[in-house]
C-alpha cells in the first residue's frame, strides 16, 4: 500500500526514493473450487515432471544393467519425457500463476467500505488498501529441456539401429 501524497513522516534519517513490496505470502481459507482445482493441477504437474525424468533414468539404468544399452524402450521413454517436461513444465507454472491471481482477487477485492473523511484524500480505501495484481509467467526452460530430451531420444533411436546392424557382424 502507498501512503497518500502529502503524508509527512518524521524520524527517518534516509529518504525512500522508490521500491516497496509487490508480493506477499498469505494463508487463506474459503477460496473457490476453481482456484483450488487450478492450484492442485499445477502442483500435480510440478511433481509429475521430475517424476517422469526419474522414471527415464531408472529405465535407462535397468536396461544398461541388462546389457541393452540402446533398447527401444529407452528411446520411447525419452520421447514421453520430452513431451511431459515441455508441456507439463509450462502448464504447471501457468496454472499456479492463474490460481495465485484468482486467489489474490478473491482475497483483496472489496465491494464497499466506509471511512471517516481524511483531508486531501478522495478515496481512502484505494489509497491505503492493497489491490490484487495479475501476473502470469510463461517459462521457456521446459521447452528447452523438452527439446534436449527429444534430442536424446533421437540419439538413442539411432544407437538402437546401429546396435541392431552391428549384432550380425560380430
Amino acid at each position: 500500500p502507498q501512503l497518500p501524497d502529502g503524508t509527512v513522516v518524521e524520524g527517518p534519517t534516509a529518504t525512500r526514493v522508490g521500491g516497496g513490496f509487490v508480493t506477499a505470502e498469505i494463508l487463506a481459507t474459503g477460496l473457490s473450487t476453481a482456484v483450488r482445482v487450478c492450484w492442485a493441477i499445477g502442483q500435480g504437474l510440478g511433481i509429475l515432471v521430475p517424476g517422469v525424468i526419474a522414471a527415464l533414468i531408472a529405465i535407462a539404468c535397468f536396461q544398461l544393467i541388462a546389457g541393452r544399452t540402446f533398447a527401444p524402450v529407452v528411446s520411447r521413454m525419452a520421447w514421453i519425457t520430452a513431451a511431459v517436461v515441455a508441456a507439463g513444465g509450462v502448464a504447471a507454472q501457468v496454472l499456479n500463476d492463474v490460481a495465485g491471481t484468482m486467489a489474490a482477487a478473491q482475497i483483496l477485492t472489496w465491494s464497499s467500505g466506509r471511512y471517516e473523511e481524511v483531508a486531501g484524500i478522495e478515496d481512502v480505501f484505494r489509497a491505503w488498501l492493497p489491490r490484487a495484481g495479475f501476473e502470469i509467467t510463461f517459462p521457456f526452460w521446459p521447452l528447452a529441456a523438452g527439446l534436449a530430451f527429444a534430442a536424446l531420444a533421437i540419439i538413442l533411436r539411432h544407437g538402437s539401429r546401429l546396435q541392431r546392424d552391428t549384432e550380425g557382424l560380430v
